[in-house]
């Protein structure tokens, strides 16, 4: 039997080939190593280039900024090279990265994980590398603690070698299967549906709504959209299947639901032109010794902190906020003007259209990949203003962000053309 495709989830996936999940610090694209957190300002576009992709200019080239990589996070750029993990073992950087612990990112194949483990086992048995050295060189593929464990279990035991349920491995290092079926990374595909509709939908929408909630209009939003998305729903449409907005919830919205909510969103958000404002949030002018539960509640989720507890667990913790230097600000007020807003909702309706296009060819490729720069933009513009400071950007903690670019990668298509053929 071949496989033709994985489509699994992507922690599924990740599990499955032994890899670390979206939200470790060097594997949350998948098939690519690279510390985003680290590198995300060099990745964000710089205002020339942005002012490119806004003016339609389809025609970038990653080496010719020395500010940014213009989304791309892979490849030879001196920006996207990031600090190795503690203990990695030096010699197998670069001689001209050395002193400073560099290493430029990783595009993973299967063939490459086992090389890479066996030459960490075979430096271990020889007595060149210890363990703490052995584990921060796999950390470095994106292979995860569960199996790095395993595998220096099996590097240090020698009982464990001859265990039964070492045979399924052939008397080899236990790697994943996975990486020993007839299948390669790049037919483990990111499904439209998982990064689009339940990924870049659904987040969306939810940093749209925190913009409501930081400009004092999310409760007038939920009044006037009460029976809007319910009269669309009453059609029974089979390819638009809205779903109540029910006080904001978005509680029983599947793939589908967000689908339709992305051909209903610019009609949807529409409702904010004109919206009367809630009163802003002004601190109580009273000593902070006196407030009640709900005032030292309000203090708090105005300042979008935990807001859960006794009533003198609320006031023993804005206490030792209002004594912390500094004092956390308000977050209300943020995120730009209304048209932001609007902006990311016709950015996000593009990209997907281009996503469900019937044909695949280059030219649809490229605007394709034009499509989802743009939409990054547009969500960076909003979200950097609504974020604090120690927070970091939204594409660097949500995969299916991220891994958007999956979708457009000229060597996936590639690849599975040939392997079809």
């Amino acid at each position: 039997m071949k496989f033709l495709l994985s489509i699994a989830n992507q922690p599924e996936r990740r599990e499955m080939a032994g890899l670390a999940h979206g939200n470790a610090l060097l594997f949350a694209r998948w098939r690519y190593v690279l510390d985003l957190a680290d590198r995300a300002k060099h990745i964000i576009p710089c205002e020339e280039y942005q002012s490119k992709i806004y003016a339609g200019d389809r025609k970038w080239n990653v080496k010719k900024c020395i500010q940014c990589t213009q989304w791309v996070m892979h490849g030879d750029h001196e920006l996207l090279k990031f600090r190795v993990p503690a203990n990695f073992p030096v010699e197998e950087l670069h001689k001209d990265d050395r002193d400073a612990f560099l290493m430029k990112p990783r595009k993973l194949s299967f063939p490459m994980l086992r090389d890479a483990v066996k030459k960490c086992l075979s430096k271990f048995e020889q007595g060149k590398w210890d363990d703490p050295m052995c584990r921060a060189y796999m950390k470095s593929f994106g292979i995860n603690g569960k199996t790095v464990d395993r595998l220096m279990e099996y590097a240090t035991n020698e009982e464990y070698k001859d265990m039964e349920e070492n045979y399924m491995y052939g008397g080899e290092a236990p790697m994943p299967t996975m990486w020993s079926h007839d299948l390669e990374f790049f037919q483990c595909i990111d499904a439209p549906m998982h990064l689009l509709f339940l990924g870049a939908a659904e987040t969306t929408l939810n940093l749209q709504l925190k913009w409501c909630k930081s400009n004092y209009q999310y409760t007038a939003l939920v009044r006037n959209a009460a029976g809007v998305l319910e009269q669309v729903q009453k059609l029974t449409i089979s390819w638009c299947k809205a779903m109540p907005f029910l006080k904001g919830s978005l509680g029983g919205w599947v793939s589908e639901s967000h689908l339709a909510f992305v051909r209903l969103s610019k009609w949807f958000m529409s409702l904010l032109h004109g919206i009367e404002k809630e009163d802003a949030y002004v601190d109580p002018d009273t000593n902070q010794s006196t407030w009640n539960k709900k005032e030292n509640q309000s203090w708090l989720r105005a300042r979008e902190l935990k807001i859960g507890g006794s009533a003198t667990e609320l006031k023993e913790r804005v206490a030792n906020y209002l004594n912390a230097t500094p004092v956390p600000e308000l977050m209300g007020g943020r995120g730009g003007a209304l048209e932001n807003v609007l902006v990311l909702s016709r950015s996000l309706t593009r990209m997907i259209c281009f996503a469900m296009s019937e044909k695949v060819d280059r030219d649809m490729l490229e605007e394709f990949d034009f499509c989802i720069k743009k939409f990054l933009c547009d969500f960076e513009n909003l979200e950097c203003n609504l974020r604090k400071a120690t927070d970091k950007p939204k594409f660097v903690t949500c995969y299916n962000l991220c891994g958007l670019e999956n979708l457009v990668d000229p060597w996936t298509y590639q690849e599975l053309l040939g392997r079809r053929g």
